[in-house]
């Protein structure tokens, strides 16, 4: 649960920061993911199927 909340405020805290310089911040993202051990899921987006 702890890990959690933790990871929570780390993704908050990079979405503030990169958003006051007007970018998305998923870099942030990733390493606060990577710091867990958890992987993005990557899926192939089909736009007709």
């Amino acid at each position: 649960m702890d890990d959690i909340i933790l990871l929570s405020v780390l993704i908050f805290a990079a979405g503030l920061l990169y958003s006051s310089v007007g970018h998305a911040g998923a870099s942030g993202y990733l390493a606060a993911m990577a710091l867990f051990g958890i992987a993005p899921d990557i899926r192939s987006q089909r736009l007709f199927y």
